[in-house]
């Protein structure tokens, strides 16, 4: 009988397979987290749900661990378990004894693993583990699962500091860097392309195809998976009135357009960043007029089908700098630059309204050299980060606690070349 340390947490996951019993090469797995998150996978690909412990800053220490998951994934295939250490210099994976009759077909759903965490202290920041299934070419389960995903976990031996909770679960498809870490570049020119990170690291970067928006009077001004397709696509302005899209498959453009039924910003307005406010699993538009008012364009695909404005104003000396969930609620919020280098965070409702207001770091300043340039996932903990630049090139993190405290867990420069200044992150 196992005890739990933590609340026991909950995942919902549904596939949706058109009207087939089974899995076609022209359709996919849609997974669905309870706090919004999706992902989408195909037959003959694998995916990963990624489990968040978290400690204070001391950390904890145990000498030995018992885990059991419970999957409804009958018919998918169990590939394989790791165990990491977030914010672990160099090499993050831990020891863990070796997995034996791997893969294994699920059969029942049920998933229970015992003895496989390592022994040792880890560190605060707490510790992740990553649990990789297959879709097999020829899945024939049925049309329609939702997925449990109860947690039950025992430390055996001594407990140094309380664990604060299993904080987050988050899904990756592919073994590949998620969507939200990737980090979208334009040049002056029209040029436009992409970095893809694996935690603090470029990993690969690449123009996008066509490698040019054609017109510099262009801009990409959000990102993010509009048609829900898998892939994310582009928002562009024309000088910063005209909105139209790039429907993008990976890194190739396959549909572009102007957005409807209109595709004209009002006089005073600004686009600041795009998210899911409202919790539906569209992304929408985020504005900010010049006296403070934000504004709320609620899509579906690229396609306005309603627009409101909140009843809160940004102060005159705080300006918006993204959009983003940062608690993963499944609602976006939205980041405040203060003149002079504070930051701030608006929690939003999924009506809109503005739940709480914290100072990021209870109010460190962000010097005036540096920006806050996109929110993204920097570290894959879970939880949406600040990616900062400075004037003179270089790429900067600060790695966020994923709760309304807004605490700075950790503070580091990426790994990445120096962009010339005629390159700018776009899409924040």
């Amino acid at each position: 009988m196992m005890t739990s340390l933590f609340d026991r947490l909950s995942l919902v996951l549904t596939l949706c397979l058109g009207f087939h019993s089974g899995l076609s090469a022209d359709t996919f797995l849609e997974l669905k987290r309870a706090s919004g998150q999706r992902s989408f996978v195909r037959p003959g690909e694998s995916f990963e749900i990624q489990v968040v412990i978290a400690s204070d800053a001391e950390g904890f220490g145990f000498n030995g661990l018992e885990a059991a998951f419970e999957f409804d994934l009958s018919g998918l295939v169990y590939e394989s378990l790791r165990w990491t250490k977030p914010f672990a210099m160099g090499e993050d994976d831990l020891s863990v004894p070796a997995s034996t009759g791997l893969p294994q077909t699920l059969t029942t759903g049920s998933l229970e693993l015992a003895n496989v965490a390592p022994d040792g202290l880890i560190a605060g920041g707490g510790l992740v583990a990553t649990l990789r299934f297959g879709v097999p070419q020829h899945y024939a389960g049925p049309s329609e699962l939702v997925l449990g995903c109860p947690l039950a976990v025992l430390f055996k031996g001594f407990v140094a500091v309380p664990v604060a909770g299993v904080k987050s679960l988050r899904l990756r498809v592919g073994g590949a860097p998620p969507a939200d870490s990737e980090i979208v570049w334009q040049e002056t020119s029209g040029l436009v392309g992409g970095w893809q990170l694996h935690g603090r690291t470029v990993q690969a970067s690449a123009l996008f195809d066509p490698n040019s928006l054609g017109d510099n009077r262009w801009e990409i001004v959000a990102a993010g998976d509009f048609d829900r397709d898998g892939s994310r696509d582009f928002i562009l302005a024309l000088e910063g009135r005209t909105l139209g899209f790039w429907q993008m498959s990976g890194l190739r453009r396959i549909g572009s357009g102007l957005l409807t039924p209109e595709s004209e910003i009002p006089e005073g307005w600004r686009l600041v960043g795009s998210g899911d406010m409202d919790g539906d699993f569209n992304k929408d538009l985020v504005f900010e007029y010049r006296d403070g008012h934000i504004g709320i364009w609620y899509m579906k695909g690229f396609h306005r089908r309603e627009g409101r404005i909140l009843e809160a104003t940004v102060p005159p000396e705080w300006s918006v700098a993204g959009a983003a969930d940062m608690d993963g609620d499944g609602a976006a919020d939205l980041v405040l630059r203060h003149s002079e280098g504070y930051l701030g965070i608006w929690f939003l409702n999924r009506d809109g309204g503005v739940r709480a207001q914290r100072l990021v770091g209870g109010g460190v300043q962000l010097e005036k050299e540096w920006s806050v340039v996109a929110l993204r996932d920097i570290d894959q903990d879970g939880f949406t980060d600040l990616v900062l630049r400075h004037r003179k090139g270089l790429m900067g993190c600060w790695s966020l606690s994923g709760d309304e405290s807004a605490d700075v867990r950790a503070a580091f420069l990426i790994d990445a070349p120096e962009a010339p200044a005629s390159w700018r992150v776009v899409a924040p």
